[in-house]
Protein backbone atom coordinates (compact mmCIF):
# COMPACT_ATOMS: atom_id res chain seq x y z
CA UNK A 1 0.00 0.00 0.00
CA UNK A 2 2.80 2.49 -0.59
CA UNK A 3 0.67 4.45 -2.99
CA UNK A 4 -1.59 5.40 -0.14
CA UNK A 5 1.24 7.45 1.41
CA UNK A 6 1.89 10.95 0.32
CA UNK A 7 5.12 11.59 -1.58
CA UNK A 8 5.98 14.19 1.02
CA UNK A 9 6.04 11.51 3.69
CA UNK A 10 8.50 9.18 1.95
CA UNK A 11 11.68 10.60 3.62
CA UNK A 12 10.09 10.15 7.03
CA UNK A 13 9.21 6.61 6.08
CA UNK A 14 12.83 5.91 5.21
CA UNK A 15 13.93 7.11 8.63
CA UNK A 16 11.25 4.99 10.25
CA UNK A 17 12.45 1.90 8.39
CA UNK A 18 16.01 2.63 9.50
CA UNK A 19 14.82 2.96 13.10
CA UNK A 20 12.99 -0.33 12.87
CA UNK A 21 16.00 -1.99 11.33
CA UNK A 22 18.19 -0.68 14.16
CA UNK A 23 15.92 -2.11 16.81
CA UNK A 24 15.21 -5.39 15.02
CA UNK A 25 18.84 -6.36 14.56
CA UNK A 26 20.34 -9.26 16.47
CA UNK A 27 20.81 -8.25 20.14
CA UNK A 28 24.43 -7.25 21.03
CA UNK A 29 26.12 -5.71 24.06
CA UNK A 30 26.35 -1.96 24.07
CA UNK A 31 30.07 -2.06 24.65
CA UNK A 32 30.50 -4.26 21.58
CA UNK A 33 28.57 -1.79 19.49
CA UNK A 34 30.71 1.11 20.73
CA UNK A 35 33.90 -0.70 19.87
CA UNK A 36 33.07 -0.82 16.20
CA UNK A 37 31.26 -4.16 16.03
CA UNK A 38 28.79 -5.29 13.35
CA UNK A 39 26.40 -2.37 13.93
CA UNK A 40 28.03 0.15 11.66
CA UNK A 41 25.28 2.72 12.03
CA UNK A 42 25.77 2.81 15.77
CA UNK A 43 29.45 3.53 15.17
CA UNK A 44 28.53 6.34 12.83
CA UNK A 45 26.05 7.76 15.30
CA UNK A 46 28.55 7.63 18.18
CA UNK A 47 31.21 9.37 16.15
CA UNK A 48 28.80 12.25 15.47
CA UNK A 49 27.45 12.55 19.02
CA UNK A 50 27.42 16.01 20.52
CA UNK A 51 25.94 17.83 17.55
CA UNK A 52 29.07 17.71 15.39
CA UNK A 53 29.41 15.83 12.17
CA UNK A 54 32.33 13.59 11.36
CA UNK A 55 33.38 15.99 8.67
CA UNK A 56 31.95 19.32 9.65
CA UNK A 57 34.00 19.92 12.81
CA UNK A 58 36.88 17.53 12.50
CA UNK A 59 39.50 20.21 13.01
CA UNK A 60 38.06 21.23 16.34
CA UNK A 61 37.85 17.67 17.56
CA UNK A 62 41.41 16.95 16.52
CA UNK A 63 42.79 19.98 18.28
CA UNK A 64 41.18 18.97 21.53
CA UNK A 65 42.33 15.36 21.42
CA UNK A 66 45.12 14.38 23.83
CA UNK A 67 48.68 13.97 22.63
CA UNK A 68 49.70 10.46 21.66
CA UNK A 69 53.06 10.97 23.28
CA UNK A 70 51.54 11.17 26.78
CA UNK A 71 52.17 13.56 29.63
CA UNK A 72 55.57 11.99 30.38
CA UNK A 73 57.16 13.09 27.13
CA UNK A 74 60.14 15.44 27.82
CA UNK A 75 58.66 18.22 25.72
CA UNK A 76 55.36 18.14 27.58
CA UNK A 77 57.16 17.80 30.91
CA UNK A 78 59.10 20.96 30.19
CA UNK A 79 55.97 22.73 29.01
CA UNK A 80 54.22 21.76 32.24
CA UNK A 81 57.11 23.01 34.35
CA UNK A 82 57.09 26.36 32.56
CA UNK A 83 53.35 26.77 33.05
CA UNK A 84 53.56 25.85 36.72
CA UNK A 85 51.77 22.50 36.27
CA UNK A 86 54.50 19.85 36.14
CA UNK A 87 53.55 16.19 35.76
CA UNK A 88 53.35 14.05 38.87
CA UNK A 89 56.51 12.22 37.79
CA UNK A 90 58.52 15.46 38.02
CA UNK A 91 57.08 16.22 41.45
CA UNK A 92 57.82 12.71 42.74
CA UNK A 93 61.34 12.62 41.36
CA UNK A 94 62.15 16.11 42.64
CA UNK A 95 60.77 15.39 46.10
CA UNK A 96 62.52 12.05 46.50
CA UNK A 97 65.73 13.38 44.97
CA UNK A 98 65.92 16.36 47.33
CA UNK A 99 64.92 14.27 50.32
CA UNK A 100 67.37 11.47 49.54
CA UNK A 101 70.29 13.78 48.83
CA UNK A 102 69.51 15.91 51.87
CA UNK A 103 69.29 13.00 54.28
CA UNK A 104 72.30 11.25 52.75
CA UNK A 105 74.57 14.27 52.91
CA UNK A 106 73.34 15.20 56.37
CA UNK A 107 74.27 11.73 57.58
CA UNK A 108 77.55 11.91 55.70
CA UNK A 109 78.35 15.35 57.11
CA UNK A 110 77.68 14.32 60.69
CA UNK A 111 79.71 11.14 60.26
CA UNK A 112 82.57 12.93 58.51
CA UNK A 113 82.79 15.67 61.14
CA UNK A 114 82.83 13.10 63.92
CA UNK A 115 85.46 11.04 62.11
CA UNK A 116 87.51 14.15 61.36
CA UNK A 117 87.43 15.16 65.02
CA UNK A 118 88.31 11.62 66.11
CA UNK A 119 91.19 11.42 63.65
CA UNK A 120 92.55 14.75 64.88
CA UNK A 121 92.33 13.66 68.51
CA UNK A 122 93.92 10.32 67.63
CA UNK A 123 96.83 11.97 65.81
CA UNK A 124 97.36 14.44 68.65
CA UNK A 125 97.25 11.65 71.23
CA UNK A 126 99.67 9.54 69.21
CA UNK A 127 101.97 12.52 68.86
CA UNK A 128 101.88 13.27 72.57
CA UNK A 129 102.44 9.63 73.58
CA UNK A 130 105.46 9.25 71.30
CA UNK A 131 106.86 12.58 72.41
CA UNK A 132 106.42 11.60 76.06
CA UNK A 133 108.22 8.32 75.45
CA UNK A 134 111.14 10.10 73.77
CA UNK A 135 111.42 12.60 76.60
CA UNK A 136 111.30 9.78 79.15
CA UNK A 137 114.05 7.86 77.33
CA UNK A 138 116.22 10.97 77.14
CA UNK A 139 115.64 11.75 80.80
CA UNK A 140 116.47 8.17 81.77
CA UNK A 141 119.72 8.25 79.77
CA UNK A 142 120.80 11.57 81.22
CA UNK A 143 119.91 10.47 84.73
CA UNK A 144 121.88 7.24 84.25
CA UNK A 145 124.92 9.28 83.16
CA UNK A 146 124.58 11.43 86.25
CA UNK A 147 124.28 8.37 88.51
CA UNK A 148 127.31 6.67 86.96
CA UNK A 149 129.36 9.82 87.50
CA UNK A 150 128.20 10.17 91.07
CA UNK A 151 129.04 6.51 91.81
CA UNK A 152 132.64 7.14 90.76
CA UNK A 153 132.74 10.31 92.88
CA UNK A 154 131.66 8.23 95.89
CA UNK A 155 134.43 5.73 95.13
CA UNK A 156 136.92 8.60 95.19
CA UNK A 157 135.60 9.81 98.51
CA UNK A 158 135.90 6.29 100.00
CA UNK A 159 139.51 5.83 98.85
CA UNK A 160 138.84 3.19 96.20
CA UNK A 161 140.59 5.22 93.48
CA UNK A 162 144.07 6.68 93.35
CA UNK A 163 146.25 8.30 90.69
CA UNK A 164 149.44 8.27 92.75
CA UNK A 165 150.72 4.87 91.54
CA UNK A 166 150.73 2.87 88.30
CA UNK A 167 148.54 0.10 89.82
CA UNK A 168 146.19 2.80 91.04
CA UNK A 169 145.91 4.26 87.53
CA UNK A 170 145.34 0.80 86.06
CA UNK A 171 142.62 0.09 88.60
CA UNK A 172 140.96 3.44 87.80
CA UNK A 173 140.97 2.70 84.05
CA UNK A 174 139.45 -0.74 84.59
CA UNK A 175 136.75 0.74 86.86
CA UNK A 176 135.88 3.30 84.16
CA UNK A 177 135.78 0.47 81.58
CA UNK A 178 133.54 -1.71 83.74
CA UNK A 179 131.14 1.17 84.38
CA UNK A 180 130.89 1.97 80.66
CA UNK A 181 130.36 -1.51 79.16
CA UNK A 182 126.78 -2.16 80.40
CA UNK A 183 125.76 1.38 79.49
CA UNK A 184 127.41 1.68 76.08
CA UNK A 185 124.07 2.37 74.36
CA UNK A 186 123.45 5.33 76.68
CA UNK A 187 126.71 7.26 76.92
CA UNK A 188 130.09 7.16 75.24
CA UNK A 189 132.77 7.71 77.87
CA UNK A 190 133.69 7.82 81.55
CA UNK A 191 136.88 9.54 82.68
CA UNK A 192 138.64 11.48 85.41
CA UNK A 193 140.68 14.69 85.04
CA UNK A 194 143.20 15.52 87.73
CA UNK A 195 143.45 19.06 88.95
CA UNK A 196 145.50 21.14 88.63
CA UNK A 197 147.71 18.79 86.53
CA UNK A 198 145.06 18.32 83.84
CA UNK A 199 145.70 14.59 83.28
CA UNK A 200 142.70 12.80 81.75
CA UNK A 201 142.28 9.02 82.13
CA UNK A 202 139.24 6.96 81.23
CA UNK A 203 137.37 4.67 78.80
CA UNK A 204 135.50 5.53 75.61
CA UNK A 205 133.36 3.56 73.12
CA UNK A 206 132.01 4.36 69.66
CA UNK A 207 130.68 2.76 66.48
CA UNK A 208 133.17 2.58 63.63
CA UNK A 209 131.36 4.20 60.66
CA UNK A 210 133.36 2.08 58.23
CA UNK A 211 132.57 -1.33 59.70
CA UNK A 212 129.54 -0.61 61.87
CA UNK A 213 131.24 -2.40 64.77
CA UNK A 214 131.62 -1.08 68.29
CA UNK A 215 135.18 -0.15 69.26
CA UNK A 216 136.66 0.35 72.71
CA UNK A 217 139.50 2.74 73.59
CA UNK A 218 141.24 3.99 76.70
CA UNK A 219 142.64 7.44 77.36
CA UNK A 220 145.89 7.26 79.25
CA UNK A 221 147.71 10.41 80.27
CA UNK A 222 150.76 10.96 82.42
CA UNK A 223 151.92 14.52 82.72
CA UNK A 224 151.44 16.19 79.33
CA UNK A 225 151.66 12.93 77.32
CA UNK A 226 148.17 11.97 76.11
CA UNK A 227 147.69 8.53 74.51
CA UNK A 228 144.74 6.67 72.99
CA UNK A 229 144.91 2.85 73.18
CA UNK A 230 142.71 0.31 71.39
CA UNK A 231 141.43 -2.26 73.87
CA UNK A 232 138.99 -5.14 73.99
CA UNK A 233 135.65 -4.85 75.72
CA UNK A 234 137.16 -6.32 78.89
CA UNK A 235 139.84 -3.62 78.90
CA UNK A 236 142.79 -5.74 77.75
CA UNK A 237 145.20 -4.01 75.41
CA UNK A 238 144.96 -4.90 71.70
CA UNK A 239 148.06 -3.15 70.32
CA UNK A 240 151.64 -2.68 71.48
CA UNK A 241 151.63 1.03 70.69
CA UNK A 242 149.09 3.77 71.27
CA UNK A 243 146.77 4.69 68.45
CA UNK A 244 147.16 8.44 69.11
CA UNK A 245 149.75 10.31 71.15
CA UNK A 246 150.34 14.03 71.70
CA UNK A 247 151.15 16.57 74.40
CA UNK A 248 148.39 18.62 75.97
CA UNK A 249 146.81 19.81 79.18
CA UNK A 250 143.12 19.06 79.82
CA UNK A 251 142.63 21.40 82.77
CA UNK A 252 140.85 23.94 80.57
CA UNK A 253 138.50 21.47 78.91
CA UNK A 254 134.84 22.45 78.72
CA UNK A 255 133.93 19.52 81.02
CA UNK A 256 136.27 21.00 83.66
CA UNK A 257 135.26 24.64 83.41
CA UNK A 258 131.57 23.67 83.67
CA UNK A 259 131.94 23.08 87.45
CA UNK A 260 133.14 25.26 90.31
CA UNK A 261 136.25 23.64 91.79
CA UNK A 262 135.89 25.73 94.92
CA UNK A 263 132.59 24.02 95.62
CA UNK A 264 133.09 20.31 96.37
CA UNK A 265 129.41 19.57 95.66
CA UNK A 266 129.44 21.34 92.29
CA UNK A 267 127.87 19.39 89.42
CA UNK A 268 126.82 20.57 85.95
CA UNK A 269 126.19 19.70 82.34
CA UNK A 270 128.27 21.39 79.69
CA UNK A 271 126.74 23.29 76.80
CA UNK A 272 126.36 21.23 73.63
CA UNK A 273 129.66 21.28 71.69
CA UNK A 274 131.26 19.71 68.61
CA UNK A 275 134.36 17.52 68.87
CA UNK A 276 136.26 17.74 65.61
CA UNK A 277 138.63 14.92 66.48
CA UNK A 278 135.64 12.81 67.54
CA UNK A 279 134.20 12.57 64.04
CA UNK A 280 132.60 16.03 64.07
CA UNK A 281 129.85 14.80 66.37
CA UNK A 282 128.05 16.67 69.09
CA UNK A 283 128.87 15.99 72.74
CA UNK A 284 127.29 16.77 76.07
CA UNK A 285 129.32 16.19 79.27
CA UNK A 286 128.23 15.85 82.87
CA UNK A 287 130.85 16.59 85.55
CA UNK A 288 131.11 16.54 89.34
CA UNK A 289 133.93 17.68 91.62
CA UNK A 290 135.74 14.68 93.16
CA UNK A 291 137.38 14.69 96.60
CA UNK A 292 139.53 12.06 98.28
CA UNK A 293 138.88 10.37 101.59
CA UNK A 294 140.71 13.20 103.32
CA UNK A 295 138.28 15.77 101.89
CA UNK A 296 140.72 17.30 99.43
CA UNK A 297 139.72 18.15 95.86
CA UNK A 298 141.49 15.78 93.49
CA UNK A 299 139.83 16.55 90.17
CA UNK A 300 136.69 16.31 88.06
CA UNK A 301 134.77 13.09 87.32
CA UNK A 302 132.90 13.19 83.98
CA UNK A 303 130.58 11.24 81.65
CA UNK A 304 129.92 12.06 77.98
CA UNK A 305 126.80 11.51 75.89
CA UNK A 306 126.89 12.07 72.14
CA UNK A 307 124.48 12.75 69.32
CA UNK A 308 124.56 9.02 68.60
CA UNK A 309 122.15 8.02 71.37
CA UNK A 310 119.81 10.93 70.66
CA UNK A 311 119.71 10.20 66.94
CA UNK A 312 118.99 6.56 67.67
CA UNK A 313 116.02 7.51 69.85
CA UNK A 314 114.62 9.79 67.16
CA UNK A 315 115.02 7.16 64.44
CA UNK A 316 113.33 4.51 66.59
CA UNK A 317 110.45 6.88 67.28
CA UNK A 318 109.95 7.92 63.67
CA UNK A 319 109.78 4.26 62.65
CA UNK A 320 106.96 3.70 65.14
CA UNK A 321 104.79 6.43 63.63
CA UNK A 322 102.61 5.14 60.76
CA UNK A 323 102.41 8.59 59.15
CA UNK A 324 104.88 10.89 57.47
CA UNK A 325 106.78 12.63 60.26
CA UNK A 326 109.93 14.44 61.30
CA UNK A 327 111.56 14.83 64.72
CA UNK A 328 114.04 17.51 65.77
CA UNK A 329 116.20 17.94 68.88
CA UNK A 330 117.18 21.45 69.98
CA UNK A 331 119.49 22.87 72.61
CA UNK A 332 117.54 25.63 74.38
CA UNK A 333 119.74 28.50 75.52
CA UNK A 334 119.33 32.17 76.34
CA UNK A 335 121.94 33.05 73.72
CA UNK A 336 119.96 31.27 71.01
CA UNK A 337 118.41 27.89 70.25
CA UNK A 338 120.59 25.51 68.26
CA UNK A 339 119.84 22.25 66.46
CA UNK A 340 121.36 19.06 67.79
CA UNK A 341 120.02 16.52 65.30
CA UNK A 342 116.87 15.27 63.60
CA UNK A 343 115.31 12.04 62.34
CA UNK A 344 116.09 13.27 58.81
CA UNK A 345 119.80 13.60 59.64
CA UNK A 346 121.27 10.12 59.20
CA UNK A 347 124.85 11.26 59.76
CA UNK A 348 124.45 13.74 62.59
CA UNK A 349 126.42 16.30 60.58
CA UNK A 350 123.64 18.17 58.78
CA UNK A 351 123.40 20.94 61.35
CA UNK A 352 127.08 21.67 61.93
CA UNK A 353 128.66 24.87 60.70
CA UNK A 354 132.34 25.79 60.67
CA UNK A 355 133.53 29.22 61.75
CA UNK A 356 136.97 30.74 62.18
CA UNK A 357 137.88 31.37 65.81
CA UNK A 358 141.32 32.77 66.70
CA UNK A 359 142.57 31.91 63.24
CA UNK A 360 141.48 28.28 63.32
CA UNK A 361 138.37 26.54 61.96
CA UNK A 362 135.97 25.57 64.71
CA UNK A 363 132.74 23.57 64.43
CA UNK A 364 129.49 24.81 65.94
CA UNK A 365 125.91 23.58 65.90
CA UNK A 366 123.62 25.71 63.72
CA UNK A 367 121.00 28.03 65.09
CA UNK A 368 117.46 27.62 63.76
CA UNK A 369 117.82 30.80 61.74
CA UNK A 370 121.00 29.48 60.09
CA UNK A 371 119.53 26.06 59.36
CA UNK A 372 116.32 27.59 58.03
CA UNK A 373 118.16 29.07 55.05
CA UNK A 374 118.34 25.66 53.36
CA UNK A 375 115.76 23.68 55.36
CA UNK A 376 112.09 24.51 54.82
CA UNK A 377 110.92 22.59 57.90
CA UNK A 378 113.26 24.45 60.24
CA UNK A 379 112.38 27.71 58.51
CA UNK A 380 108.67 27.10 59.16
CA UNK A 381 109.30 26.25 62.84
CA UNK A 382 111.47 29.32 63.36
CA UNK A 383 108.98 31.53 61.52
CA UNK A 384 106.19 30.38 63.82
CA UNK A 385 108.31 30.89 66.93
CA UNK A 386 109.43 34.28 65.69
CA UNK A 387 105.83 35.42 65.20
CA UNK A 388 104.33 33.91 68.36
CA UNK A 389 107.14 33.50 70.90
CA UNK A 390 109.79 36.05 70.01
CA UNK A 391 111.84 33.37 68.26
CA UNK A 392 112.50 31.54 71.54
CA UNK A 393 111.69 27.92 72.30
CA UNK A 394 111.77 28.62 76.03
CA UNK A 395 109.17 31.37 75.67
CA UNK A 396 106.93 29.00 73.72
CA UNK A 397 107.36 26.20 76.28
CA UNK A 398 106.58 28.56 79.15
CA UNK A 399 103.41 29.80 77.45
CA UNK A 400 101.89 26.45 76.47
CA UNK A 401 101.14 23.26 78.40
CA UNK A 402 102.45 19.84 77.33
CA UNK A 403 100.50 18.41 74.42
CA UNK A 404 99.77 21.80 72.86
CA UNK A 405 99.44 21.31 69.10
CA UNK A 406 100.44 23.80 66.42
CA UNK A 407 99.57 23.64 62.72
CA UNK A 408 102.44 24.39 60.35
CA UNK A 409 102.23 24.79 56.60
CA UNK A 410 105.21 22.97 55.11
CA UNK A 411 106.15 22.19 51.53
CA UNK A 412 104.85 18.63 52.00
CA UNK A 413 101.49 19.77 53.42
CA UNK A 414 99.92 20.73 56.71
CA UNK A 415 101.73 19.32 59.76
CA UNK A 416 100.73 19.06 63.40
CA UNK A 417 103.61 20.00 65.72
CA UNK A 418 104.13 19.38 69.42
CA UNK A 419 107.20 20.38 71.43
CA UNK A 420 108.39 18.76 74.66
CA UNK A 421 111.19 19.69 77.03
CA UNK A 422 113.91 17.90 79.02
CA UNK A 423 115.54 20.13 81.60
CA UNK A 424 118.16 19.00 84.15
CA UNK A 425 120.06 21.99 85.42
CA UNK A 426 121.14 25.25 83.86
CA UNK A 427 122.99 23.79 80.87
CA UNK A 428 120.79 20.73 80.33
CA UNK A 429 117.75 22.11 78.52
CA UNK A 430 116.65 20.22 75.43
CA UNK A 431 113.50 20.51 73.36
CA UNK A 432 112.13 17.80 71.09
CA UNK A 433 109.75 18.77 68.30
CA UNK A 434 107.63 16.16 66.55
CA UNK A 435 105.83 16.93 63.30
CA UNK A 436 103.19 14.65 61.74
CA UNK A 437 101.70 15.19 58.31
CA UNK A 438 98.01 15.92 58.84
CA UNK A 439 97.17 15.02 55.24
CA UNK A 440 98.69 11.60 55.80
CA UNK A 441 96.65 11.14 58.97
CA UNK A 442 93.47 12.12 57.15
CA UNK A 443 94.17 10.08 53.99
CA UNK A 444 92.37 7.01 55.32
CA UNK A 445 89.43 9.20 56.29
CA UNK A 446 89.44 10.82 52.85
CA UNK A 447 89.42 7.39 51.19
CA UNK A 448 86.46 6.29 53.30
CA UNK A 449 84.88 9.67 52.58
CA UNK A 450 85.12 9.07 48.84
CA UNK A 451 83.65 5.61 49.33
CA UNK A 452 80.80 7.14 51.33
CA UNK A 453 80.17 9.69 48.59
CA UNK A 454 80.14 6.88 46.04
CA UNK A 455 77.64 4.93 48.12
CA UNK A 456 75.49 8.04 48.54
CA UNK A 457 75.59 8.69 44.80
CA UNK A 458 74.63 5.06 44.16
CA UNK A 459 71.73 5.23 46.62
CA UNK A 460 70.52 8.51 45.13
CA UNK A 461 70.79 7.15 41.58
CA UNK A 462 68.97 3.95 42.53
CA UNK A 463 66.28 5.96 44.30
CA UNK A 464 65.85 8.20 41.27
CA UNK A 465 65.57 5.21 38.95
CA UNK A 466 63.00 3.55 41.18
CA UNK A 467 61.04 6.78 41.51
CA UNK A 468 61.18 7.30 37.76
CA UNK A 469 59.85 3.80 37.17
CA UNK A 470 57.16 4.23 39.79
CA UNK A 471 56.19 7.69 38.55
CA UNK A 472 56.08 6.43 34.97
CA UNK A 473 53.87 3.57 36.09
CA UNK A 474 51.63 5.93 38.05
CA UNK A 475 51.60 8.51 35.27
CA UNK A 476 50.55 5.87 32.74
CA UNK A 477 47.47 5.06 34.81
CA UNK A 478 46.66 8.71 35.41
CA UNK A 479 47.29 9.48 31.76
CA UNK A 480 44.70 6.91 30.71
CA UNK A 481 42.14 8.62 32.93
CA UNK A 482 43.00 12.15 31.77
CA UNK A 483 43.07 10.95 28.15
CA UNK A 484 39.58 9.52 28.43
CA UNK A 485 38.33 12.64 30.19
CA UNK A 486 39.60 14.79 27.33
CA UNK A 487 37.84 12.54 24.82
CA UNK A 488 34.64 12.55 26.85
CA UNK A 489 34.70 16.33 26.95
CA UNK A 490 34.02 16.08 23.19
CA UNK A 491 31.57 13.17 23.65
CA UNK A 492 34.00 10.79 21.93
CA UNK A 493 32.58 7.72 23.66
CA UNK A 494 33.52 5.36 20.87
CA UNK A 495 37.14 6.60 20.93
CA UNK A 496 37.25 5.97 24.66
CA UNK A 497 35.89 2.46 24.28
CA UNK A 498 38.05 1.60 21.27
CA UNK A 499 41.26 2.51 23.14
CA UNK A 500 41.15 -0.83 24.97
CA UNK A 501 39.51 -2.94 22.25
CA UNK A 502 41.09 -6.15 21.04
CA UNK A 503 41.92 -5.76 17.34
CA UNK A 504 40.99 -9.35 16.50
CA UNK A 505 37.84 -10.02 18.54
CA UNK A 506 36.65 -6.47 19.15
CA UNK A 507 36.13 -7.30 22.81
CA UNK A 508 37.22 -4.69 25.35
CA UNK A 509 40.21 -5.49 27.52
CA UNK A 510 40.63 -2.51 29.84
CA UNK A 511 44.10 -1.98 31.33
CA UNK A 512 43.68 -1.27 35.01
CA UNK A 513 46.38 -0.08 37.40
CA UNK A 514 47.89 -2.34 40.04
CA UNK A 515 47.51 0.46 42.58
CA UNK A 516 44.31 -0.09 44.58
CA UNK A 517 43.17 3.53 44.65
CA UNK A 518 43.83 4.07 40.95
CA UNK A 519 42.16 0.75 40.16
CA UNK A 520 39.00 1.90 41.97
CA UNK A 521 39.05 5.19 40.05
CA UNK A 522 39.59 3.49 36.68
CA UNK A 523 36.94 0.85 37.33
CA UNK A 524 34.36 3.40 38.44
CA UNK A 525 35.29 5.67 35.53
CA UNK A 526 34.92 2.79 33.10
CA UNK A 527 31.44 1.98 34.40
CA UNK A 528 30.55 5.64 34.22
CA UNK A 529 31.64 5.88 30.58
CA UNK A 530 29.66 2.81 29.54
CA UNK A 531 26.51 3.78 31.45
CA UNK A 532 26.65 7.39 30.35
CA UNK A 533 27.22 6.49 26.72
CA UNK A 534 24.38 3.95 26.86
CA UNK A 535 22.05 6.52 28.35
CA UNK A 536 22.94 9.08 25.71
CA UNK A 537 22.47 6.53 22.95
CA UNK A 538 19.09 5.47 24.29
CA UNK A 539 17.97 9.08 24.49
CA UNK A 540 19.09 9.57 20.89
CA UNK A 541 17.16 6.54 19.69
CA UNK A 542 14.03 7.70 21.45
CA UNK A 543 14.48 11.12 19.95
CA UNK A 544 14.95 9.69 16.46
CA UNK A 545 11.87 7.49 16.86
CA UNK A 546 9.78 10.45 17.95
CA UNK A 547 11.07 12.51 15.07
CA UNK A 548 10.28 9.71 12.65
CA UNK A 549 6.67 9.40 13.78
CA UNK A 550 6.22 13.14 13.65
CA UNK A 551 7.50 13.30 10.08
CA UNK A 552 4.77 10.92 8.91
CA UNK A 553 2.07 13.49 9.64
CA UNK A 554 0.92 15.91 6.86
CA UNK A 555 2.38 19.31 7.06
CA UNK A 556 -1.11 20.83 7.33
CA UNK A 557 -2.42 18.63 10.11
CA UNK A 558 -2.64 15.07 11.30
CA UNK A 559 -2.07 12.48 8.64
CA UNK A 560 -4.82 10.02 7.80
CA UNK A 561 -3.94 6.62 6.47
CA UNK A 562 -6.63 5.26 4.34
CA UNK A 563 -7.16 1.56 4.19
CA UNK A 564 -8.21 -0.44 1.19
CA UNK A 565 -11.66 -0.58 2.61
CA UNK A 566 -11.85 3.19 2.43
Amino acid sequence: MPWLISHKSRPALARFRAFCKLNLNKPQSFEHKLTGGPTAKTQANMSSTGGTSSTGDSSTSTSQAPSRRGSYHPRQIWQGVKTGRPPISVILISTVLVLTIGVAFLAWGLTYNAANYSATILASSLQQNILTRILDDISFTLKTAEQATHTNVLNWANGFYSMDTVPGRTQLLQAMQNSLVPRADMFSSQYFTTMPAGEMNGAVTYIDPGTGLRNWDQWRMTGADFQVWHVNMDGTQKDLLPYVEFSTNMSTGVWVTAVDLSNQTSAAWTPYYIVQDGGHTGWKSYSEVAVDQNGGTVGVQSTDVTTEFLLRLLLDATGAIPYQNALYAFEVAASGDTIITSSLDQTGHDYITTETVDGSATDFSMTMQQAGVNNSNIRAIYSYLNQNAGGSLQTFLNAHPPGFTVELQLDSGTHEMQIGQVQRGANMNWAIAILINRNDVMSALHRSNLQAIGIIAGVVAASCILVMLFSWWLAQSLHQITRDLQLLSNFKFQDVMQRDADKETGARRPKFSRIAELWEIQKAFHRMVVNFAQAVSQNRRFGEATTGRASMLPSGGPSVMRTAKE
